[in-house]
């Protein structure tokens, strides 16, 4: 694996017009593209995935073992709003309605670090398919293609009919067009007029069934959309959990995704580690940094993190320590010394999006600081290659 330099195939102003006519819309992309790096790309081989792929199993199953654990405490560790969720939560029934990702830091001893999990979230999973595929070196196979395919794979083999590609209720560009390329690849497999596109009150629950505002049926809903957005009105996520529940419509990716979603599913691992056999304990020790819900004082040793926030300001380094209130709200995790890829001292987060089987796609990204920052821009979107 290696940061390779590359030679702009596309640049930013031709990508903005491709996307302007390619999804018919007049949004302001400047946001949506200003942390892609046109100056380099990761590059991947067979070994490199391998790798990937096996640790990434075998984190799998730690965390399958944690999400029991965190279930025997769900009164304790979902307090507040996440509290609705808890008589939902079925301790993974519905297995095979699950994406994740992990974000995987390499240390300075080439060691792959898992640091944390996003699970109910878009999480830059279309971004990069589509962008990789106009930036992508001769020379070089677009892993990323695995993404559509894996998606059409699996919506096919359900024989769904007619899906509802669930988008926020009030999104940003990038936002859409996660939802846009969702539906530009099902269309691969179905017909237009079987997916449909709009927000969760654009529908109308009735008779312990889901219809569209058009009064078609829907068969599962495909959402990577924040599971805390359904609290803003109780009564319909009470409706719209019901129906999951009893198997009226498939919601992927479902409910458990909460537990995921909670970084304190970190600390749960450390909290139980002497439960797992020692294979499992010695990929912890090594593949895990250390993570504890209870507070650290050593600034300098441990960076703080918010456990539901999925932006930047939800990680606080020592700078920011004196303005964490609320510490229950938060875990504690050891830093990781990283592996510095060139001159500028940029390290790699690798973001390796999983069902509960395998390694579906990956991502990357380039950060020359320890806190992904908007204001300083010093997070950029490096494309993953396989040469």
């Amino acid at each position: 694996m290696k940061l390779t330099k590359i030679k702009l195939k596309n640049n930013p102003k031709d990508l903005l017009s491709y996307f302007s006519l390619e999804y018919d819309m007049s949004f302001q992309f400047e946001r949506y593209f200003q942390y892609l790096d046109y100056d380099y790309i990761v590059e991947i081989n067979d070994d490199d995935i391998k790798q990937i792929d096996e640790l990434v199993k075998h984190m799998n199953k730690i965390i399958l073992k944690a999400y029991d654990f965190y279930c025997l405490n769900l009164n304790e560790n979902l307090k507040n709003q996440y509290s609705f969720f808890i008589k939902y939560l079925n301790k993974f029934k519905k297995k095979d309605y699950l994406i994740w990702r992990y974000d995987i830091l390499i240390d300075e001893n080439w060691h792959y670090k898992f640091i944390e999990m996003n699970a109910n979230t878009p999480g830059l999973i279309t971004d990069i398919h589509n962008i990789s595929k106009l930036q992508r070196p001769k020379y070089t196979k677009n892993y990323n293609l695995k993404f559509k395919n894996y998606i059409n794979s699996k919506f096919k083999q359900h024989k769904w009919k007619k899906i509802w590609i669930l988008l926020p209720l009030s999104f940003e560009d990038e936002d859409f067009l996660v939802w846009m390329d969702y539906y530009n690849i099902l269309l691969k497999t179905f017909d237009k007029k079987d997916l449909i596109i709009w927000d969760i009150y654009e529908s109308n629950i009735i008779d312990k069934e889901i219809f569209t505002i058009k009064w078609e049926k829907v068969d599962v809903v495909l959402s990577f959309f924040p599971l805390e957005f359904f609290l803003t009105d109780m009564n319909y996520a009470s409706d719209f959990f019901d129906l999951v529940i009893n198997k009226k419509i498939v919601y992927y990716n479902n409910f458990e995704s909460i537990v995921l979603q909670d970084k304190k599913i970190f600390s749960t691992i450390w909290d139980y580690i002497d439960s797992y056999d020692l294979e499992d304990r010695e990929f912890i020790k090594k593949h895990i940094p250390f993570t504890t819900s209870v507070f650290q004082e050593d600034e300098e040793k441990y960076i703080a993190k918010y456990r539901f926030w999925r932006m930047w300001r939800s990680v606080f380094d020592k700078w920011f320590y004196s303005k964490i209130e609320n510490k229950q709200d938060f875990v504690f995790q050891e830093k990781i010394n990283s592996k510095i890829f060139d001159e500028y001292w940029n390290f790699l987060v690798l973001g390796v999006f999983t069902d509960l089987n395998k390694t579906i796609w990956i991502i990357s990204r380039k950060q020359s600081e320890l806190i992904t920052n908007d204001e300083t821009n010093n997070n950029k979107i490096t494309l993953v290659y396989k040469k």
